[in-house]
């Protein structure tokens, strides 16, 4: 297939995708391509792009951000095994140990649009590769651990790596592959991880815990995040990504709101059992109050005073897109709350 007739197909291809993705409703495709055209196609959809030069190169690109997502899983999900331990060992107190397993979720979930817009800005490679170190450095200090607020500070900064290279590793693999069959494979195999990493991630922590020390379990995990690391460089994904948009700029205020109000909110409902008062707690009802003009603040900036929002009022008018949000959001937290306080 010569280079002009092949972007030709891919104009062809992404117009029908953008015509399937817009639609508000079902629409028929053109029928401008004929069976040799179509054959094309598919050849394209399976094609390895241009920028890998074999297919050891492509292997190396996915593994290390599929190993992204499975080392975050393994992480929570081994954590998760071992708090009873943990309880024991550092001498949590129930609220220490709450902290400490929902602490890098909190964190993950304030800044993961404030870093998607630094991959907007620098590019997939840098944030990525510089979210897998700052993990890296994070997991092999919890280790070295012997006192809850260092657990808390050093699980929270295990949430700074991955709101940094999650984002970066999905638009990394987005830019690399055009809509079809090979990308369909690639994200399939990314998804995967996660059930496998959650299972790897208790198992390993039990044996851990069995044959050994509870260090061992993010000692390794420190491991893995360095196999990721050599990885990516090995496969030179750190180089910085080329025809970026020079206009985008980063939402300093809605960032700085999201993340805050809900710190806040979080805090509020996690502390407010456990106050000497409960909700009447003068500390609890000023968090709750500032967290929820937060809220507020983010809102209004982000629906009207934002030039470019994080998170654009436009994505909601997505047919079906608010209940599947509302959905998704109930079942991460019932899945989460009941694996954190099923092991205390």
């Amino acid at each position: 297939m010569n280079k002009q007739k092949r972007c030709d197909i891919e104009h062809e291809l992404n117009h029908r995708y953008e015509l399937v993705v817009c639609a508000d409703r079902s629409i028929p495709l053109p029928s401008r391509a004929s069976d040799e055209d179509w054959s094309d196609i598919r050849q394209l959809g399976w094609s390895r792009p241009d920028q890998f030069s074999s297919l050891w190169a492509e292997v190396g690109y996915v593994f290390s951000i599929s190993m992204s997502q499975f080392m975050d899983e393994y992480l929570t999900s081994g954590f998760f095994a071992m708090v009873p331990t943990l309880i024991d060992d550092l001498a949590l107190s129930s609220i220490s140990a709450t902290w400490s397993a929902g602490v890098t979720s909190l964190v993950v979930s304030a800044l993961l649009l404030t870093f998607g817009r630094l991959v907007d800005m620098y590019g997939g490679p840098p944030v990525f590769m510089g979210g897998i170190a700052w993990t890296f450095i994070w997991t092999l200090l919890i280790g070295c651990t012997n006192d809850s607020r260092t657990l808390i500070v050093c699980r929270a900064m295990q949430g700074v790596g991955a709101a940094a290279h999650l984002p970066a590793g999905l638009a990394m693999l987005g830019k690399a592959y055009e809509p079809g069959q090979r990308k369909n494979v690639v994200f399939s195999i990314y998804a995967a991880m996660a059930p496998l990493e959650s299972f790897a991630g208790i198992l390993v922590a039990s044996l851990a815990l069995h044959y050994g020390h509870w260090p061992i379990f993010f000692w390794s995990g420190a491991a893995l995040a360095f196999v990721v690391l050599m990885a990516t460089h090995l496969t030179g994904l750190w180089v910085h990504q080329t025809g970026l948009e020079s206009d985008i700029c980063m939402d300093w205020i809605g960032s700085i709101s999201l993340s805050g109000s809900i710190s806040l909110l979080v805090f509020t409902l996690t502390q407010a059992a456990d106050a000497s008062q409960g909700w009447r707690t003068s500390y609890i009802v000023w968090t709750g109050v500032s967290g929820i003009m937060g809220l507020l603040i983010t809102i209004r900036v982000e629906g009207w005073v934002a030039t470019q929002p994080l998170l654009p009022p436009t994505i909601f008018q997505v047919p079906g897109i608010t209940p599947l949000l509302f959905g998704l959001l109930l079942t991460y937290g019932a899945v989460t709350l009941f694996i954190c306080y099923a092991t205390l």
